[in-house]
């Protein structure tokens, strides 16, 4: 059984929302893990919550990435704030920060990129295969060290 994520693209104007993660330092999309019996789009608001301090509403589904060399699955939605503050930093993230969609940061989650382009064209939600760069799987691998 594959591991399930769930992450949010929240942009206001031409900014997005992301998150410096604790675990790994680079950015990445607010989400996280499908919890047992938990559904997407509540998983989706609630790691929205939990990482950001925002109560958000999903707009569209951009699609559905499958990682076979990490059996795990990262489902994208589009999402609009509808109330909540946004909180410094949570029990999972040391940082949030609106970044120009047109100067996202160096350090940011492979694929996230390509996810945040594809939100932004407005295509029909799509289903695509990712596969984990070099520096990624050395990453992962001194990390399990």
């Amino acid at each position: 059984m594959p591991t399930t994520g769930v992450f949010n693209i929240i942009t206001i104007d031409k900014l997005i929302l992301l998150v410096k993660r604790n675990d790994v330092p680079f950015w990445d999309l607010p989400g996280g893990t499908l919890e047992k019996d938990e559904d997407y789009l509540t998983c989706l608001k609630r790691e929205a919550f939990e990482e950001t301090g925002l109560f958000v509403s999903p707009t569209k589904k951009v699609g559905t990435f499958y990682n076979k060399q990490q059996n795990d699955q990262q489902i994208v939605y589009c999402s609009q704030i509808v109330g909540g503050e946004l909180i410094i930093s949570g029990p999972e993230t040391n940082e949030l920060k609106f970044f120009s969609i047109y100067k996202l940061p160096l350090n940011l989650i492979p694929h996230r990129r390509m996810q945040i382009k594809l939100a932004l064209k407005n295509l029909p939600p799509l289903q695509q295969n990712i596969r984990d760069n070099f520096l990624v799987q050395l990453f992962k691998h001194q990390k399990k060290s």
